[in-house]
């Protein structure tokens, strides 16, 4: 049985994603999955293999919560997390442009200081689902 990724590995993964391919916008809209490039949006890039297709390709389908209540099982298993709300703030992180920037140097992607912020929150969100995740079982 495959492990679900906790959301501190989803966060870190999309930062890690971003970084390293850019992001998957077009026109400054996201798109789940470009063809062309071979890579996703923050969510995109957790798609199974057979939903990475025209589909999801260079238009914003629907948010991540009505793609996920759509289709269910569009999501690799071990990012198939049961919060939605987190997938939709991985989503919101991705295609924000005010947090991230071209480094002039390395010429990648990386956060600004409204996206260390904005991560900073993300990672405090984490922190108390976790404690009232411990807190209910």
């Amino acid at each position: 049985m495959t492990r679900l990724k906790s959301r501190t590995e989803l966060l870190d993964e999309v930062i890690s994603n971003i970084e390293t391919k850019g992001r998957c916008v077009s026109h400054d809209i996201c798109v789940y999955w470009n063809e062309e490039l071979g890579y996703g949006c923050a969510i995109g890039n957790f798609l199974k293999p057979e939903y990475r297709n025209n589909e999801f390709s260079d238009r914003h389908i629907e948010s991540v919560g009505g793609l996920l209540d759509r289709k269910p099982d569009v999501l690799l298993p071990e990012y198939n997390h049961p919060d939605k709300f987190f997938l939709e703030f991985l989503q919101s992180f991705h295609d924000n442009s005010s947090y991230w920037v071209k480094d002039s140097i390395t010429n990648k992607l990386r956060l600004t200081h409204a996206g260390i912020l904005r991560k900073a929150y993300i990672e405090g969100y984490i922190v108390g689902q976790e404690i009232s995740e411990e807190a209910t079982n």
